[in-house]
């Protein structure tokens, strides 16, 4: 191959790269475009990405406090069946206690009868009591009002 060949196989090549070289250039230029608007959008699934994380966090709080409100409602179900348990008992023997309550008033009823039945008779023999005084008083007083021989 001759220098002039050379050259012009230089030239072509010189030329190719420089096609070579353009088309990488508006590659580039596409890429970079492209690039940009990835850039863009990955931006934007950041912004979203950390509102999700917010809206994470805020939940992860309103979950937390819920979960104490429960234990709380857990507590204070506990301690009113205890007092539901205790105020069983407090009417089981109160129950128990009318039932006794109750058996008392029939026997002070029954006791109250015999007291009113003794309380006539009483007052039978009182009014019988107050006869015989009058007749001994008046026996009495006729014997002061005879002579005496």
């Amino acid at each position: 191959m001759s220098s002039e060949d050379r050259l012009t196989r230089a030239e072509e090549i010189i030329a190719n790269l420089a096609v070579v070289a353009r088309d990488a250039n508006k590659r580039l230029s596409a890429a970079e475009g492209d690039i940009r608007s990835i850039d863009g959008r990955l931006d934007k699934l950041v912004e979203i990405s950390q509102g999700f994380d917010e809206r994470l966090d805020t939940l992860a709080d309103l979950q937390a406090n819920s979960e104490r409100k429960i234990a709380a409602l857990a507590d204070a179900q506990i301690h009113t069946e205890a007092a539901l348990v205790r105020l069983s008992e407090a009417q089981g023997r109160t129950e128990e206690a009318l039932v006794r309550l109750s058996e008392a008033q029939g026997r002070t009823e029954e006791a109250l009868k015999g007291l009113s039945m003794k309380m006539s008779e009483l007052a039978a023999a009182q009014a019988h009591s107050d006869q015989r005084l009058d007749a001994l008083i008046d026996f009495v007083q006729g014997a002061d009002e005879r002579p005496q021989s």
